[in-house]
C-alpha cells in the first residue's frame, strides 16, 4: 500500500489511541525479544509537534534506532538516533518490520 493512500484528515494532529499504542508496543517488545534487542527510553506519547508514538531501541548488532507508530494511520516506521528537538526524521528499515503487521498494529513504512 502507498503511503498517499493512508494519509486521511487528522493524521498530522497527535491521535492517543491507547488500544492500538498498547498493542504496536508490545509487538515492540516481543520484536525485541526475538531478535536480541532491548527497549531503551520508555514510549512517548504523540504531542504538539509530533503525530506518532516513539519508543527507542538497541538492537543486537548495538545499532539505536527510534520505532514510531502512527496512530491514525496505523504506520510504524523506524528513524535513526537524533536530537530530539530537530523535526526531520532519518527513517531507516524497521527491524523485524514483518512482524508489526502480524499482530495487528500496523504496517511498516516503505522505503523509497
Amino acid at each position: 500500500m502507498e503511503i498517499v493512500d493512508t494519509v486521511q484528515a487528522g493524521v498530522t494532529r497527535p491521535h492517543h489511541d491507547p488500544d492500538a499504542g498498547a498493542v504496536w508496543l508490545a509487538a515492540v517488545h516481543a520484536s525485541m525479544r526475538a531478535s536480541g534487542g532491548t527497549v531503551t527510553i520508555p514510549v512517548e506519547e504523540p504531542a504538539v509537534g509530533r503525530n506518532y508514538y516513539q519508543v527507542d531501541v538497541m538492537l543486537h548488532n548495538g545499532v539505536a534506532v527510534g520505532l514510531l507508530f502512527n496512530a491514525a494511520t496505523s504506520l510504524v516506521a523506524a528513524a535513526g538516533p537524533q536530537d530530539r528537538h530537530l523535526v526531520t526524521l532519518m527513517f531507516v528499515d524497521v527491524p523485524a518490520g514483518n512482524s508489526f503487521p502480524r499482530r495487528g498494529c500496523g504496517s511498516p513504512r516503505p522505503q523509497s
